[in-house]
Order: C-alpha cells, then sequence, then structure tokens
C-alpha cells in the first residue's frame, strides 16, 4: 500500500457549512370560548368550532408575555379573595363540589382577577372555560384551551393554565392567553349573553 506524503501548504481547508437561518415559532392559535355568568354554572362542554387569530396581549402586560403568547402570574390572588368578607358563598359552595369542579372553580376566580388586573378599562364579570373545548386535568394542572371571557358585554376567547395548592384553597401557578372577540353570530349557539338577566 503506498502512502503520500503532503505538506500544510498543500491541504485545503473546507469551508464551513452555512449556517441555517433560525425560524421563529409560530405562536398557536386560540381556541375559541363561550362565557357563563354564574361561577357555578355547568360548562357546555361543546367542541372548538373555531380557531381564532389571537389578539394583542393587554397593553400592560405585553412585554411580560412569553414567545408563546401566554402571560405568566407574578402574583397570584385566588387565596386572597376567598378570605374577603364578600366571598363568604363562594368558601360555603367549595368545599361541597367535586375535586375536579373545585379546581374549575379557583382557577376560574384565578383567571378573572389576573386579567382584571392585568388591563386598564372594563373589568371582566364572568367568565366559562370550556365553552368551547373541554378542559382537562392533569398532573396536577388544568387546562382550558377553549374558554370565553366577558369584558365590557363583549366576549373573548381565553386559554390559561392552572395548577392549584394542594390545600385546594390556592392557586400555585397561572398563566393564560387573552384571544380576540368572539362574534356576535357564535354567541347564541354557546350561550353567550350581554350580561346577566339581560334580554336583548
Amino acid at each position: 500500500m503506498e502512502v503520500e506524503l503532503v505538506s500544510e501548504a498543500d491541504v485545503v481547508e473546507t469551508p464551513p457549512s452555512p449556517q441555517t437561518q433560525d425560524v421563529e415559532p409560530v405562536a398557536p392559535e386560540l381556541y375559541p370560548a363561550e362565557i357563563s355568568s354564574d361561577l357555578m354554572s355547568p360548562a357546555t362542554g361543546a367542541p372548538a368550532v373555531i380557531a381564532p387569530q389571537l389578539s394583542d396581549v393587554p397593553e400592560d402586560k405585553a412585554d411580560e408575555a412569553s414567545n408563546d403568547g401566554f402571560v405568566e402570574a407574578e402574583e397570584l390572588f385566588t387565596a386572597r379573595i376567598l378570605k374577603e368578607n364578600g366571598s363568604e358563598e363562594v368558601r360555603k359552595t367549595l368545599p361541597l363540589l367535586a375535586p375536579e369542579e373545585r379546581v374549575t372553580q379557583l382557577c376560574n376566580i384565578e383567571a378573572l382577577e389576573q386579567v382584571r388586573m392585568d388591563r386598564s378599562g372594563p373589568e371582566p364579570d364572568s367568565l366559562d372555560p370550556s365553552s368551547f373545548g373541554p378542559t382537562t386535568f392533569a398532573e396536577g394542572q388544568l387546562e382550558a384551551t377553549g374558554g370565553a371571557i366577558r369584558i365590557a358585554r363583549e366576549w373573548y376567547h381565553i386559554e390559561f393554565e392552572c395548577v392549584p395548592g394542594e390545600d385546594l384553597e390556592s392557586i400555585q401557578h397561572f398563566r393564560y392567553r387573552l384571544g380576540e372577540e368572539i362574534p356576535r353570530e357564535l354567541w347564541e349557539e354557546h350561550n353567550l349573553i350581554p350580561e346577566d338577566f339581560d334580554d336583548d
């Protein structure tokens, strides 16, 4: 076998391969949602009908949103709210619920308060986490991908992830993504109303 020796000058360096251009991930679309004004009202469980485009994150939290559009809660409010004088009825009702329904109601309270604290203007007053799709509860976390929240008599899509405390009286972690306004032509189909006891 013959071996040819070459000098360093004869070695031609292989040019580096061009770097692939990074592609920013596309944020997933948010599923539609519907609202229920009664905190204890049953969820509709209706399947998602459309996948609306994400709206802008509320102005006050825009800089804090993650790459996927979710706003991470820096402060949690449910435990404090349940201790307030106006929450006696909720405190009495929660222990009567099955564990998953209790978690759902705790997460509803947290979702309403997070959105209220994160934005200026009219406050949200009702929320249904499963108007356009069922909630799921696994590994200690509730996920609502088809929720709806009512603000100033208009409905908006909302998606959130919520981890309850072991005492089932608090929330340990919460993040949400607010979607676009729900078209009025979908309100009747998903039992959405402009306000409680409104005949419009």
